[in-house]
């Protein structure tokens, strides 16, 4: 063995140490008697502080622990369990029920000459003693929200012309009648108002017209001498037999450009047709203006001829004369089939396809366009013409279905004010707030008087 193996000894694992060194304390780890003695005194670490945050076998330690208290001090406790409440009702001068956000009630009652208080356990304490005299009042305000939406059928929305001179304005193929409608709470206040009832008023939240009441009537278009009005200018060779033609009165439903205006905005919403043959016939004849007299174009007294259009152009001053009432007729709608916002302006757009004249009983109105308007009424004369408003009125009720909400009102207790007396102490007063309740005085917003708030637990949506 050489000089260097003989000053080492080799450990096993190949390292070595020189022959006599001591190995460092400092590295060497714990005995097992010092792992003993740390495992056993954690134990008891363990044990004390369970023993203060569980209730163990054997150890009785009540939820509620009230003893008769000061003035100063109960007042604290009652104060404290008011200002972090979620409700707080007062069913009498000297009872108070105090609910927290989990749904537990606290009762403070004054009982004799003590004001006791009973826990949700059913445990009661004595929290003052000598009370000569006790008042709970209570401060509250009325917080608000929207019922379940329920329907209503009925009247929508109407006008009734008030003056009594009225004309039949002819709508024939091409031309279009313009009527503006909004629909909101005040016009469908028959079907939403509730005398009997306080607070505000309904909320409307949407409408579908199912009929319209309208004073309209026809004529009868398909006799030649009413070819002139269809027929196309040199149009010598017109001679068709419209007996067989069906019109079709057009509704057609549009966004209004503004509430109350009688012209429509965009594309349709929705359009419906009636056979004009289901609308009461209108009396009617041919006028000469010029010479104030009723006439007989040459179809009418030879209709076998067929339509002389060379005579309607050298007679310019007969026109089409129609009786100027009309009777007042329902119209079904409810193939439209859309739903109407309320605050939003529409228009009702009548128009006719094919030969068939329609009169609707119009009276002049005030000469104001948009929604000042008595109706929103505007007129186009052709599909070339702009519609222009119209100072008419009209006798127009739309009739259908509403959904609605009614609007609920409830008091919440906001603050509560203690009046004490104690025997031989002056008297005390003093006003609490209620903060679930306090901190939102939005009436659409906070907590709903009693209803327990929703817990969300991490996750949940």
């Amino acid at each position: 063995m050489d000089s260097t193996e003989r000053q080492h000894t080799r450990r096993p694992g190949g390292a070595s140490v020189p022959r006599g060194a001591v190995a460092d304390r400092s590295r060497r780890g714990l005995s097992v008697v010092e792992l003993l003695c740390a495992l056993t005194l954690g134990i008891l670490l363990i044990v004390t502080l369970a023993g203060d945050a569980f209730e163990l076998p054997g150890r009785e330690a009540p939820a509620y622990e009230v003893a008769v208290l000061a003035p100063d001090a109960g007042l604290a406790y009652l104060a404290d369990a008011v200002r972090h409440a979620w409700q707080v009702e007062v069913p009498g001068p000297t009872r108070l029920l105090v609910t927290d956000t989990v749904g537990r009630t606290t009762a403070f009652a004054l009982q004799g000459e003590a004001l006791r208080v009973t826990h949700p356990t059913g445990e009661t304490d004595e929290l003052l003693t000598d009370v000569e005299d006790l008042r709970f009042e209570v401060d509250t305000f009325v917080r608000h929200r929207e019922g379940e939406p329920r329907e209503e059928r009925g009247e929508l929305w109407a006008r009734r012309p008030a003056s009594g001179a009225v004309r039949g304005l002819v709508v024939r193929e091409g031309q279009e009648l313009g009527l503006g409608f909004t629909l909101d709470e005040a016009t469908a206040g028959l079907l939403l108002d509730d005398p009997l009832r306080d607070g505000p008023p309904d909320v409307l939240l949407d409408a579908a017209l199912e009929r319209l009441e309208l004073r309209i009537a026809r004529v009868d278009g398909r006799g030649p001498e009413f070819c002139h009005l269809h027929a196309g200018a040199g149009d010598d060779e017109h001679h068709v037999d419209h007996g067989g033609d069906v019109s079709e009165l057009v509704l057609r439903l549009h966004e209004a450009r503004a509430p109350g205006d009688g012209r429509p905005w965009g594309p349709p919403l929705a359009e419906t047709t009636v056979d004009t043959r289901q609308l009461p016939t209108a009396a009617h004849n041919w006028y000469d203006v010029e010479d104030q007299e009723v006439v007989e174009p040459p179809e009418v007294d030879d209709p076998e001829d067929g339509p002389d259009l060379e005579w309607w152009a050298d007679h310019p001053e007969v026109v089409l004369n129609v009786a100027p009432s009309a009777p007042l007729v329902s119209l079904e709608l409810a193939a439209l089939g859309a739903t109407l916002r309320p605050h939003r302006g529409y228009v009702l757009v009548l128009g006719v396809r094919g030969v068939d004249p329609l009169v609707v009983e119009v009276a002049p109105g005030i000469a104001r366009a948009g929604a000042d308007a008595p109706v929103g009424v505007s007129w186009r004369e052709g599909v070339d013409h702009a519609r222009e408003p119209r100072p008419l009125e009209l006798e127009l009720a739309l009739h259908g279905r509403l959904r609605a909400t009614t609007t609920l009102s409830e008091p919440a207790v906001s603050a509560l004010r203690v009046r004490l007396h104690l025997e031989g102490e002056p008297r005390i007063e003093e006003q609490v707030p209620v903060l679930s309740q306090a901190l939102v005085r939005d009436p659409w917003a906070g907590p709903w008087p009693g209803e327990l708030p929703v817990l969300v637990l991490g996750g949940e949506r």
